[in-house]
């Protein structure tokens, strides 16, 4: 995933966790859906398992 950028550069990765409120994440997904879209979250542990990157770097 990384390959592109160049030497030195680093990649910020946002994505939707259903980790912390699942209830709240069902009623934004509700709300998507109504209108034709959709929410596809994610587990901290999905996210790191789909990523070739041989480091993270964690906010905060």
């Amino acid at each position: 995933m990384t390959d592109a950028l160049a030497p030195g550069s680093h990649l910020a990765l946002t994505y939707v966790s259903d980790d912390f409120e699942p209830d709240a994440l069902q009623e934004v997904s509700d709300s998507f859906k109504a209108k034709g879209s959709h929410v596809d979250a994610r587990s901290r542990n999905e996210v790191l398992r789909s990523s070739t990157a041989s480091t993270w770097s964690i906010p905060g």
